[in-house]
C-alpha cells in the first residue's frame, strides 16, 4: 500500500519567494517591503490570523499575488504585474506598520476607523476583503452585504494620497454605508450624493460630507457581523443599558477588545464631528486613549481641529490620549458592539414608577 503523504506548510523562504517577483517588479517595492513581509509572516506564525472562512493570512496574500486582477486595474497601471506589485506593496505595508492606514484629507473617518482596526487586529480578513474586491470586483462582508469595486474610484486612486488600495476600500465602505438610503459616495467631491437618475428626471442631491450615525452603524454591523448600539450622552439614558453605570464609567472599564469589533466614538471638534476608535482608559492622569484615523504623522492639536489637550501615546500608530473631562465634554455619540454590553435588564425608571404605583395601591387598600 502506498505511504500516506501528509501536506506540509511551505517554509518561510518558499513563502517569501512566492511574492518576490510581483513585488520587485514594482520599482517602489525594494528590500524594505520584503523585510516587512518577512516580519509579518514570522508574527503570523506566532499569532495566527484567519478570515471569516478560516483562510490564513498567508493564503489570502498568496491569492492576491496570483489571481487575475480586475481589467480596469490592469489598464490603469499598464500591466497586471505592475498593478499587482504596487497593490501588494501597499497591503503588506498596511499590515506591517500600525498607523499607515489613514483617511488623509478625506471625510471618511468613520470607515477608516474600521479599516485600520481590521488591518491591525484582523489581518487575514482585511486581506480577504481587499483580494476579492480587486480580483472579483466585489466581496461579501461578515454581515452578508457586498462591497463593490467603485468604478469612479479607479481614476482617482492613481493620484490619491491614501494609496490605491485604501482609496478603493474606503470608497467601497462609504458606498456600502449609504446604499440603503439611495445615496452614494462621490470620491471626486468627497460628498454623499443621490444615485444618478439614468433618465435625468431627478436632480442630483448633495448631502454633504461624512456619515450619519445610522449609516455608520450599518457598515460597522456588516463588516464585523454583529449588532451595534448607539448611545448619545446628551439625548438618552445610556446607564439603563450599561448595567446601571454612566457611559463615561462604562468606557473607563471596557477597552475595545482586539479579538472583536471596535468601540467607535463621535467627537465634537472645532470644525465638526470626527470619528475615532476608543482604545482604553489610561490610569496615569485619568486619560482616554483613542486611535485617530488621520494616521501616524498628524498631531491632533496641530490645526486646532481636535481636542485641545491631546498627548501622544504611540504617534507611529496614530494613538493619542485626551483628558477625561475634556473628552466627556466633547463626546457626541458612542457606537458599542452589542456583544460587549451587559444582558438587558428591566429599565430602571420604569421599575421606579411601578414601585411608586404599587406603593400607592397598597396604601389605598390599607385605607
Amino acid at each position: 500500500m502506498d505511504a500516506l503523504v501528509l501536506p506540509t506548510v511551505a517554509p518561510r523562504e518558499a513563502r517569501l519567494a512566492s511574492f518576490v517577483e510581483p513585488l520587485m517588479t514594482y520599482a517602489g517595492a525594494g528590500p524594505a517591503t520584503i523585510e516587512e513581509l518577512a516580519k509579518l509572516l514570522d508574527a503570523s506564525a506566532l499569532a495566527p490570523s484567519t478570515d471569516i472562512h478560516g483562510a490564513s493570512l498567508f493564503e489570502n496574500l498568496q491569492r492576491l499575488a496570483t489571481r487575475s486582477l480586475q481589467p480596469a486595474l490592469t489598464q490603469a497601471y499598464g500591466s497586471e504585474l505592475l498593478a499587482r506589485g504596487e497593490l501588494l506593496r501597499e497591503v503588506i505595508h498596511a499590515l506591517a506598520v500600525n498607523g499607515s492606514v489613514s483617511q488623509t484629507s478625506h471625510s471618511t473617518c468613520a470607515v477608516t476607523d474600521l479599516d485600520l482596526w481590521l488591518f491591525r487586529f484582523h489581518k487575514s480578513e482585511a486581506v480577504r476583503l481587499v483580494m476579492e474586491l480587486l480580483t472579483q470586483g466585489s466581496t461579501q462582508m461578515a454581515g452578508g452585504d457586498r462591497l463593490t469595486l467603485p468604478q469612479d474610484g479607479l481614476a482617482s486612486a492613481s493620484s490619491d494620497n491614501r494609496g490605491p488600495v485604501q482609496s478603493l476600500l474606503q470608497t467601497a465602505l462609504m458606498n456600502a454605508a449609504v446604499a440603503a438610503t439611495g445615496m452614494r459616495y462621490d470620491v471626486a467631491t468627497d460628498h454623499i450624493k443621490t444615485v444618478p437618475d439614468p433618465w435625468g428626471a431627478q436632480e442630483e442631491l448633495d448631502a454633504g460630507s461624512g456619515l450619519s450615525d445610522l449609516s455608520m452603524a450599518r457598515v460597522e454591523e456588516q463588516l464585523f457581523g454583529m449588532d451595534y448600539q448607539i448611545f448619545h450622552p446628551s439625548r438618552n439614558r445610556p446607564e439603563e443599558a450599561l448595567g446601571g453605570v454612566t457611559l463615561d464609567d462604562w468606557l473607563s472599564q471596557n477597552p475595545s477588545p482586539p479579538s472583536s469589533a471596535p468601540i467607535i466614538l463621535a467627537i465634537n471638534t472645532n470644525v465638526g464631528l470626527h470619528a475615532e476608535v476608543f482604545v482604553e482608559r489610561l490610569p496615569a492622569g485619568d486619560r482616554m486613549a483613542t486611535l485617530n484615523p488621520w494616521g501616524a504623522t498628524t498631531n491632533p492639536t496641530g490645526d486646532g481641529n481636535e481636542l485641545g489637550d491631546a498627548l501622544p501615546v504611540d504617534t507611529a500608530a496614530g494613538e493619542w490620549s485626551y483628558g477625561r473631562l475634556n473628552f466627556d465634554h466633547r463626546l457626541a455619540a458612542v457606537h458599542i458592539p452589542s456583544a460587549l454590553l451587559p444582558p438587558p435588564r428591566f429599565p430602571t425608571r420604569i421599575w421606579v414608577e411601578l414601585q411608586k404605583l404599587l406603593g400607592a395601591r397598597l396604601r389605598e387598600d390599607e385605607a
